[in-house]
């Protein structure tokens, strides 16, 4: 009964940590996504996904990831424009997109 009770307590603590910072769930869990399988995923058949420079759009875009094509997680960061990006590994490149726009397996 007891493990219980601190397993519930960690799980609220959690759940509240993300509610008053604002974070997403994912966010809150990024590092377990490294060197995780994904895929550039947006709302489109045909859509893509920028691949940038850096972790905001105030970077330059590298080139950009058609829907569904297969990346690598290999970091991520909350960054100051209330995002959080990944680092992704595309093929022979290593650039930054947004994680909304980045799915896993």
């Amino acid at each position: 009964m007891k493990k219980n009770m601190i397993y519930l307590s960690a799980a609220g603590l959690i759940g509240s940590a993300v509610a008053m910072t604002g974070m997403s769930a994912q966010a809150a869990v990024g590092p377990a996504y490294y060197g995780s399988a994904a895929y550039a995923c947006t709302h489109s058949v045909n859509g893509k996904v920028t691949l940038r420079t850096g972790p905001s759009r105030g970077y330059k875009a590298r080139l950009y990831m058609p829907n569904g094509r297969d990346v690598q997680i290999i970091d991520s960061v909350n960054a100051k424009d209330g995002f959080v990006w990944y680092k992704v590994r595309y093929g022979k490149y290593i650039g930054w997109s947004r994680s909304d726009y980045i799915c896993t397996y």
